[in-house]
């Protein structure tokens, strides 16, 4: 699926792919399997075949959702990941999850040796910067905004996640979510 995805997103020469891809190795999660825990390190960048995540901070010991990653989605903590500090959020896998990894010497090596993953790179550094400016507008929505937004762009989201997740990213109480579901 990685290389799908590599090809519908560049030009890579087909050299470069199997390059990228040698590199790879496989990892899977079981439901409730962390990915990342908070004050952790991060060294790899993880391509998601199959599975869902949940991506959360902690804040006064209670635990905030702040995005779902679906399959088809890299994922990582970035600023751990780039900064080589201890990660402040948790991912975790919420169903079974198969992932294909590139660690912090796999990716150094593409860099290196694969000219079109540079473009690459960026490419998805701004996909990432703009979904996370959305993200940033979107909070200061009323709740009813956020979760039509919710219901019109991941609509499948619902369907995999219970109640109470969808409620800690909006940033309600599932109590005023049942409210919010009640009216439509």
């Amino acid at each position: 699926m990685l290389r799908t995805y590599l090809s519908s997103k560049c030009d890579f020469l087909p050299w470069e792919v199997e390059f990228i891809t040698s590199l790879v190795r496989e990892k899977s999660l079981t439901s409730n399997q962390y990915l990342i825990k908070e004050g952790s390190y991060c060294n790899e960048v993880c391509f998601i075949n199959h599975g869902f995540f949940i991506n959360t901070v902690s804040n006064n010991d209670e635990e905030h959702i702040i995005e779902f990653i679906e399959a088809g989605e890299f994922i990582t903590d970035y600023v751990s990941y780039l900064t080589k500090e201890k990660s402040d959020m948790n991912i975790m896998a919420v169903e079974p999850s198969h992932l294909q990894v590139l660690d912090r010497d796999s990716m150094d090596l593409i860099y290196k040796n694969c000219p079109t993953f540079e473009h690459f790179g960026r490419l998805m550094a701004e996909k990432h910067f703009i979904h996370l400016a959305n993200r940033l507008k979107r909070s200061a929505l009323p709740p009813k905004d956020r979760y039509a937004l919710l219901l019109k762009e991941r609509a499948a989201v619902l369907q995999r996640v219970p109640q109470y997740m969808i409620a800690s990213y909006l940033g309600i109480s599932p109590e005023w979510l049942s409210k919010l579901r009640s009216k439509r």
